[in-house]
């Protein structure tokens, strides 16, 4: 039985397969580079990513917190493409995710919410200011997954478990130290 494809999707994937040259011509020249940039949701591979974005900025103009920003002239081949910058602004992960439905040249992918994967937080214990005692559930109570993204322990310390982490920020912008006890590291494929 054949798959019936959205005309959206047949589309996206002929553009793919345009585009797969020049895709493997820029994996060439970025190879081993990593950027190290948080991605929208819904970003392919940072290789893929970055021969698909056109650099029109319908997803920053899309995202209604402000969240998404430009990479600097200092990125190189992706410059001007989108980023998050949690400490800024991070994500909160729109129940429609519009930055993805804009995005026609498929570098953003639908993706449920749960399921975003744009990196994973990271808690410096040393930093953290339950980790040294002090009562603190403010990154826990940010998160948008509570209790299944970034749970509790049984001193009330909080830990991220990584599989069900989307990377969105919140947890970095609800820090109360300064810098954040909690950093977001980008899945740099």
């Amino acid at each position: 039985m054949e798959e019936e494809i959205s005309r959206k999707d047949f589309f996206r994937k002929g553009i793919f397969s345009i585009v797969k040259p020049f895709a493997e011509a820029v994996e060439k020249k970025i190879d081993g580079v990593k950027t190290g940039l948080l991605r929208p949701p819904g970003a392919v591979d940072e290789v893929s990513f970055i021969a698909l974005c056109t650099k029109c900025d319908l997803c920053k103009e899309a995202c209604p917190h402000g969240a998404i920003r430009l990479a600097p002239m200092s990125y190189g081949v992706a410059v001007r493409t989108p980023y998050i910058d949690p400490a800024t602004e991070p994500c909160r992960l729109c129940e429609d995710l519009p930055c993805i439905e804009v995005c026609e040249p498929g570098a953003l992918v639908p993706v449920e919410r749960a399921d975003v994967a744009m990196g994973e937080a990271v808690i410096d214990e040393k930093s953290c200011l339950a980790w040294r005692g002090v009562m603190c559930e403010s990154c826990a109570a940010a998160c948008p997954f509570p209790g299944e993204a970034i749970r509790l322990d049984a001193m009330s310390r909080p830990e991220v478990v990584p599989e069900r982490c989307t990377g969105c920020g919140l947890c970095v912008k609800a820090c109360v130290t300064t810098p954040p006890a909690v950093k977001v590291i980008a899945f740099d494929d």
